[in-house]
């Protein structure tokens, strides 16, 4: 049986999002998925300094990096799920709101720069809202999971939620070129009067990943785009936090999560 074959014994049916039972299967094909191009991805990280790199903006980056992991992910996803649409953020694609939604690596600048703060993205969306995904966080080890309703799993093991922390309130605030840096600093003053100690990781991603594990007590950015947020939006629902978005068209959105027996 050839490996193609293989991957098309899908433990879910049919080719709509609306069809899809979000099950244990479900969730394991979505972490090999993930273990996949996590692999993948360090490969091309321990390359860096040799790929090339072009500016999408002032302060955005792709990477040859970025094209092979995106493309790894949409081969997978239809050798496993079917015929499914995809938005992705180097691709382009679907609206967003019915089908798979990827970030291929969520803090290029950190990739390139050789920091682990970055992370490869997965949602599927059914009417808008995150109904499976996983972050996975290569150079830290992590593959962070969920489906609706079924709780966090880490590393393919189920996890409790996290207990809120007594000490050293930690969130996170990310920062973008939509989104004005006065705004953005009076949020950072707004969370550090509610008791908050404020770090930076410049990727929604991997915050929203370590929020949901509990390393973090919340996250706060307005305007990024739905593929930077649509998995971490999940883990964070499911591992207890307390997530409001708001959709700015285009793609954008604005996200904040707090832990509930924290809120700020």
């Amino acid at each position: 049986m050839t490996h193609q074959e293989t991957q098309k014994t899908s433990p879910l049916p049919g080719d709509d999002p609306g069809e899809l039972a979000v099950d244990l299967a479900a969730l394991a094909a979505l972490e090999d998925i993930l273990h996949i191009s996590a692999r993948l991805a360090l490969d091309l990280f321990a390359r860096r300094d040799t790929m090339t790199v072009e500016a999408k903006s002032a302060d955005q980056w792709v990477s040859e990096a970025d094209l092979a992991i995106e493309r790894a992910l949409r081969r997978e996803l239809g050798h496993k799920f079917g015929d499914i649409a995809v938005l992705g953020e180097e691709l382009g694609g679907s609206d967003g709101r019915n089908g798979w939604v990827l970030d291929p690596i969520d803090g290029t600048s950190n990739f390139l720069r050789g920091l682990p703060f970055w992370g490869i993205s997965v949602a599927l969306m059914r009417a808008g809202q995150p109904i499976l995904g996983g972050i996975a966080i290569p150079a830290l080890g992590i593959c962070a999971t969920a489906a609706k309703g079924r709780g966090l799993r880490l590393n393919g093991q189920a996890i409790p939620r996290p207990a809120p922390a007594s000490v050293a309130r930690t969130v996170a605030v990310g920062e973008n070129g939509y989104w004005n840096g006065d705004e953005r600093e009076e949020e950072a003053d707004r969370l550090r009067q509610a008791g908050y100690d404020v770090v930076r990781y410049r990727s929604a991603c991997v915050a929203l990943a370590l929020c949901a594990l509990g390393h973090l007590d919340g996250y706060s950015e307005f305007g990024l785009k739905i593929w930077d947020i649509a998995a971490g939006w999940l883990l964070c629902t499911e591992a207890g936090l307390a997530v409001v978005t708001d959709s700015l068209g285009e793609h954008r959105v604005t996200i904040h999560a707090i832990r509930e027996d924290n809120q700020g």
